[in-house]
C-alpha cells in the first residue's frame, strides 16, 4: 500500500460533557452549514467578497461596514419577531450610556 498517492482527512473532537459520545457526535452534525449560511450572505449580499481597494484601511472601513449591516439585519429580524426583546435591548443600551 502506498500510503503517498492516498490523501486522508482526519478529525477528531474533544468534549467535557457528561453524555454519550455518539450524541454529541449528532449535536455537532446539526450545526455544520450554519457558518457557511451567514459567509454566504455577508460575501454575497453585503459585498463583502469583493473589497474595494489595495489600501487596508479602506478595506477595513468597508469590512466594518459590511459587518454592521449583518448586524443591523439580524438585530431587525429579532426585533420584529419578538417586541419585548426590543424593548429589553433598548432598556439595557440606554443603561450601558446613563454609566458613562
Amino acid at each position: 500500500m502506498d500510503i503517498k498517492s492516498q490523501r486522508h482527512k482526519v478529525s477528531g473532537m474533544v468534549a467535557n460533557l457528561d453524555r454519550e459520545g455518539e450524541k454529541t457526535i449528532h449535536r455537532l452534525h446539526e450545526r455544520c452549514g450554519g457558518s457557511e449560511e451567514v459567509h454566504a450572505v455577508m460575501k454575497d449580499d453585503l459585498a463583502g467578497g469583493k473589497l474595494p481597494s489595495d489600501d487596508f484601511g479602506e478595506n477595513a472601513a468597508w469590512w466594518w461596514i459590511m459587518i454592521l449591516a449583518h448586524n443591523l439585519n439580524a438585530m431587525m429580524k429579532r426585533f420584529s419577531i419578538n417586541w419585548q426583546y426590543f424593548h429589553n435591548a433598548i432598556v439595557s443600551f440606554g443603561s450601558f450610556f446613563e454609566n458613562f
